[in-house]
């Protein structure tokens, strides 16, 4: 028998003794550790990093549950949050509402623990007094605002539009242009700006022939931009006349920089344009929600567009500059607030040229 078998033997023999003894079992107090003694707590105050008031929207109907999203509540765990408590104040028309987080923690051990959890709380309709009140804040321990919105009575009207865009609305010179009655798309020319590019003619030789032509003429490739303060050099190669025959392949022609022309004037507009979509709304009525996945011309826009209709009662207009008109910038996908610029695209889209509808014959 060598040394290693009778080594193998030994720790065999020692497995077997240890598992044969009490100590290998499981035993009672076995399990988690505690972070402290049974006697020790500790009782504070937490807080939060983040609030949504009714997920982001800008309005909350009076007469609707208020959900307050609170994220990153900062108590050690779910297990050392003890209670939340909202405690509301009011200056003029603005109600501040401000989470007081109470904390509790023990030496306990915590089944399921999050680190920074997050909780959504309901306040139904009657809970708060909103009389008078025009927004509702969310603050934090710093009394910083968090989140805001607005308080109005009515309803929402959830609506999707299909408006016509026709292949006019390219040309800048049928600017500006509108489509037919509300809603619809208005664009306008905002300002046109004249340049003029230089370049010189670089003679191009071909260097495989494809097809023979009757009659050929040379056509002169200019680029589709222009660099600002350089003469460009320009390609002249052969074209067949009156055919659709292919001269010569793309990659066969060879440039040849020692013929170059005379330096020519090319002149070029740059055209600055704005798209807006325009409805008239009812009195006072505001935007919660405006989605236009896309559109191109010589198709149709859809639009799915969620509007506040006010209560009769309501008495406050906004944030739109005229109480009836509801105008947005479709490429910023932001509403044109500014009074002075909602009456001129006003007064521009009602006497703008309409373009024909897709049913017109």
């Amino acid at each position: 028998m060598n040394h290693s078998f009778k080594f193998l033997v030994l720790m065999l023999a020692t497995m077997l003794m240890f598992a044969c003894s009490d100590e290998f079992f499981i035993q009672d107090g076995d399990g988690p550790m505690d972070i402290g003694s049974d006697s020790e707590t500790f009782d504070g105050l937490g807080y939060f990093l983040r609030a949504k008031l009714d997920n982001g929207s800008p309005i909350h109907l009076k007469s609707d549950t208020l959900y307050v999203h609170m994220d990153s509540i900062w108590t050690f765990s779910n297990c050392a949050l003890k209670s939340i408590r909202l405690y509301p104040s009011r200056q003029d028309s603005v109600l501040s509402l401000k989470p007081i987080i109470q904390i509790h923690t023990t030496a306990s051990d915590c089944s399921a623990p999050f680190f920074r959890p997050d909780t959504v709380i309901k306040i139904t309709h009657g809970q708060l007094d909103l009389e008078n009140i025009s927004e509702i804040h969310i603050v934090n321990d710093k009394d910083s605002v968090l989140a805001s919105i607005k308080t109005r009575e009515g309803s929402f009207a959830l609506d999707t539009f299909s408006i016509y865009v026709d292949s006019l609305f390219s040309d800048f010179h049928e600017l500006p242009l509108r489509t037919k009655s509300s809603p619809s798309m208005l664009r306008v020319l905002d300002s046109l700006d004249p340049r003029v590019h230089y370049y010189r003619t670089m003679e191009s030789v071909c260097q495989s022939v494809i097809d023979n032509c009757s009659s050929t003429v040379k056509d002169t490739l200019l680029p589709q931009s222009w660099p600002s303060g350089d003469t460009v050099l320009v390609p002249v190669h052969i074209a067949c006349a009156d055919t659709d025959l292919i001269y010569c392949g793309v990659n066969k022609w060879k440039n040849d920089s020692t013929k170059l022309g005379k330096v020519l004037e090319y002149a070029d507009t740059v055209w600055y344009t704005s798209s807006y979509y325009v409805e008239e709304i009812p009195s006072c009525g505001t935007l919660k929600s405006f989605t236009l996945p896309g559109y191109s011309y010589g198709k149709p826009m859809n639009v799915v567009r969620n509007l506040f209709v006010p209560d009769k009662s309501e008495k406050a207009c906004g944030p739109a500059s005229r109480e009836d008109l509801l105008i947005i910038n479709i490429a910023k996908d932001s509403l044109v607030t500014d009074s002075a610029r909602v009456d001129s695209l006003y007064e521009i889209w009602k006497s703008a040229k309409v373009a024909p509808s897709k049913n017109k014959k």
